[in-house]
C-alpha cells in the first residue's frame, strides 16, 4: 500500500498549515498497473460495465475499520462483466476522490483475472491500508 503525492500533500497541509482535509467520498477502482508516478485504470474497452465503486458517509464507517491500519470490513462488488467483454487482469486497487485524484493504491495479492460474466468482488477484510 502506498500513499500518492496528492495524499501526502493533503495530509502535510493539514498537519502543518491547518488546512482542512476531507475527501467526502472514496471511490474504489481497479488498476492494471500502479506506481508512485503513474497508474493505469481498467478501461471500458475490455470491461464495458466498469465503474469505480463509491463509498460514502455512513457506508464508509461500516466498510472501513480505522486503527493503525484501515480495513475494508465489508465486501465491495463491481458490475458484472458483459458477455462480450474480453476481460483484463487487475493487479492493483486504488482509492480515488470524485475529482479523479488517486490517494492510495496497493497490490492485489495474486491478481484478479476478470472474465466475461464475472462479478468482481473485493472480499471483506481483504483490503488494508496501513499507517506506520
Amino acid at each position: 500500500m502506498s500513499l500518492t503525492n496528492a495524499a501526502e500533500l493533503a495530509i502535510g497541509q493539514g498537519l502543518f498549515n491547518g488546512t482542512s482535509f476531507a475527501i467526502g467520498s472514496l471511490q474504489l477502482g481497479l488498476l492494471t498497473a500502479a506506481s508512485e508516478s503513474a497508474h493505469t485504470e481498467v478501461t471500458t474497452g475490455v470491461y464495458s460495465t466498469y465503474a469505480r465503486q463509491t463509498i460514502t458517509g455512513s457506508e464508509a464507517s461500516s466498510v472501513w475499520t480505522i486503527k493503525n491500519s484501515s480495513d475494508a470490513n465489508a465486501a465491495i462488488e463491481f458490475p458484472a462483466l458483459a458477455s462480450g467483454d474480453t476481460g483484463v487482469t487487475a493487479t492493483h486497487w486504488g482509492l480515488f476522490d470524485a475529482s479523479n485524484n488517486l490517494y492510495v493504491y496497493g497490490e492485489i495479492t495474486g491478481n484478479l483475472v476478470l472474465t466475461a460474466g464475472q462479478v468482481p468482488t473485493v472480499a471483506a477484510n481483504s483490503l488494508t491500508v496501513t499507517f506506520n
